[in-house]
């Protein structure tokens, strides 16, 4: 894409990017390492352990999966919608229902296991193309998403911490916290627009406005409160499945599993945070879980999340698929 590609070339940059695979594979083996050495030195324990696998609380934990995960597409697409409505002031810009966000979200899920972060939002850009959408608009949908969606996390994390009088975690959790006064920014809509503009003009591609108000932003933000309040209560039902845990650990499941999904994307290095995501699971579920099997918790977290993608994602691209075959035909 010509707007990713328009500054000049460092003559380092080979060697940056050798050094950036480097170490994306250092910390994918350190993480990916941690967890089977926990599992091996534990094995016996686990052997022992009166597992009771419980099908009809697995089945269920997809139900407000699926709920957060309508509703985060559903804001995702809100928000593309309205910057792209403002950035084509002059003409009407093709509607993008639901569904075809849908596709649009699953789809570029497929590429998201790549290490980097980057890969997921060109996947989006390059689909929204199809639909009429300027790249800069899609992707900086994607960043104002993932921003409201951080500081939601943040929130959640802090009120509940704060709550919960576990001031050694707050203490634990201090850089995270250092960064919720620079996310909160993202709540004045200007300042927003403001940051956002900078790196595009850095990128030589003129100016947007993202056209959503203050309040908008807020409204969003207790949106992605939300939704990941329900993919929360999803994965402490997956552990219910694994598990016996009593109701009074739903707020501290909820929280975990937010936290370490915020800390695994913020680690850029590993994809989608593999390893790095199991390894905050294991130390969030500490106080309620023993050691061993917090770590099988954690590695059944990151299949039951597979899994509930590879099923939305087979209908996404069949319909995808049908609707190109309609074109060529039509």
């Amino acid at each position: 894409m010509r707007f990713l590609t328009s500054a000049p070339m460092r003559y380092n940059r080979p060697m940056r990017a050798s050094w950036k695979r480097a170490a994306q594979v250092i910390v994918l083996v350190l993480a990916l390492g941690f967890l089977v050495i926990l599992v091996h030195s534990q094995w016996q324990e686990l052997r022992r352990y009166p597992w009771q696998l419980s099908p009809g609380w697995l089945a269920l934990s997809y139900v407000p999966w699926g709920l957060s995960m309508a509703l985060e597409i559903g804001m995702w697409r809100a928000i593309l919608v309205r910057i792209a409505r403002v950035a084509s002031a002059t003409t009407s810009p093709r509607p993008l229902s639901w569904a075809r966000a849908a596709q649009i979200w699953f789809l570029s899920n497929i590429i998201r296991y790549i290490p980097g972060n980057i890969w997921q939002p060109l996947g989006m850009a390059q689909m929204c193309a199809e639909e009429g959408i300027p790249a800069e608009v899609t992707l900086t949908s994607v960043v104002v998403h993932q921003a409201l969606s951080g500081l939601a996390v943040t929130l959640l994390g802090v009120g509940y911490f704060a709550w919960a009088g576990q001031g050694e975690a707050l203490r634990t959790l201090a850089p995270l916290l250092l960064v919720l006064p620079l996310v909160t920014l993202a709540l004045r809509a200007r300042w927003l627009e403001t940051a956002l503009n900078l790196v595009l003009r850095r990128l030589g591609r003129p100016p947007l406005r993202i056209g959503l108000r203050s309040r908008t932003l807020v409204a969003l933000t207790l949106g992605y409160v939300a939704s990941w309040s329900l993919v929360g209560v999803g994965f402490a039902m997956l552990v219910r499945a694994l598990t016996p845990v009593g109701p009074e650990a739903l707020p501290h499941l909820v929280v975990s599993f937010a936290l370490a999904w915020l800390v695994g994307y913020l680690s850029f290095l590993t994809p989608s945070g593999l390893g790095v995501r199991e390894g905050a699971i294991v130390w969030l579920l500490g106080g309620i879980l023993s050691l061993p099997v917090a770590a099988l918790v954690s590695l059944s977290a990151r299949l039951w999340f597979i899994v509930g993608e590879v099923a939305a994602t087979l209908p996404a691209f069949a319909g995808w698929q049908r609707r190109r075959r309609e074109v060529v035909d039509g």
